[in-house]
């Protein structure tokens, strides 16, 4: 928390100075592919198992060179356990999906000022958010199972007290960069990749060590077919026993986008102060 606290005071003091000088507005509309980045994938982030994503937005083009944009994204990310290629990701068969709304605001630092004869720059930014998610599952019988209400790390159990329910709207730091051209003194087209840091392990609802089968068959018969599916494959594996681990709780989620956008400056004013 002083983390956060400390970033949205740095982008105070960043962006307090360009206040009384800016020069222009812009909307954006974006559209790409999303990833998640978890449990359910293997090696480093990367852009496998893709979603889609779709983004609107409005900037402030404060100086030739800071801008203060604001985005509000849907998207969608999923995994699954049999598109791996290690054999214990396959033996265990989770999958996930979950739509994400993402409302964000992001300092961007653009290198070059094309309000000259340039007609590209690339950008940098750096911003805070909140995102809401919501992790489901197509089970055995083809049944749309929302995660998070199942409990099915053992969350909410008195014999599992340090297992609470993960809220599903959170905080998040998006960043990233991109390449912005100018296709007319209006017009301008931008590719974007951003990473979203986001302060859960439960994205995909898989973190800890399996919970005992018997202990949560009390709370519902179906609930360890949610927590562990590896019997539904051919020749497949029953329930784990003892505290294998189901995820790495040292490891938390996020997710990526690559976007498209697409910009309209309503005001195309010359900027007057330099910085």
């Amino acid at each position: 928390m002083k983390i956060l606290q400390f970033r949205i005071l740095f982008l105070m003091l960043l962006v307090s100075p360009f206040a009384k000088s800016q020069s222009s507005i812009e909307l954006t509309a974006g559209a790409g592919i999303a990833c998640y980045y978890g449990d359910l994938v293997e090696g480093s982030p990367k852009f496998n198992q893709p979603s889609y994503a779709f983004s609107s937005g409005i900037a402030w083009h404060l100086s030739p060179h800071w801008s203060w944009v604001s985005d509000i994204s849907f998207l969608k990310v999923g995994a699954s356990d049999s598109k791996n290629k290690r054999a214990d990701l396959k033996a265990r068969n989770l999958s996930f999906k979950t739509s994400i709304w993402d409302i964000n605001t992001v300092a961007q630092f653009n290198i070059f000022d094309i309000t000259t004869d340039r007609i590209f720059t690339p950008y940098v930014f750096l911003g805070v958010g909140i995102f809401h998610f919501n992790p489901y599952t197509i089970d055995r019988n083809g049944k749309k199972t929302y995660l998070q209400l199942q409990g099915t790390e053992g969350q909410g159990l008195a014999a599992y007290p340090d297992r609470h329910p993960y809220k599903l709207t959170q905080v998040e730091l998006p960043f990233g960069l991109g390449i912005k051209f100018k296709l007319s003194d209006k017009i301008s087209l931008s590719g974007e990749l951003r990473y979203h840091y986001i302060d859960t392990d439960y994205l995909d609802d898989v973190s800890m060590a399996y919970p005992d089968k018997t202990i949560l068959a009390a709370k519902d018969p179906n609930l360890p077919m949610l927590t562990y599916r590896g019997d539904e494959l051919p020749g497949g594996a029953s329930y784990p026993k003892g505290t294998l681990s189901r995820g790495n709780p040292n490891n938390r989620d996020s997710y990526y986008t690559a976007q498209i956008k697409v910009g309209f400056r309503l005001k195309s004013n010359s900027l007057s102060v330099n910085y």
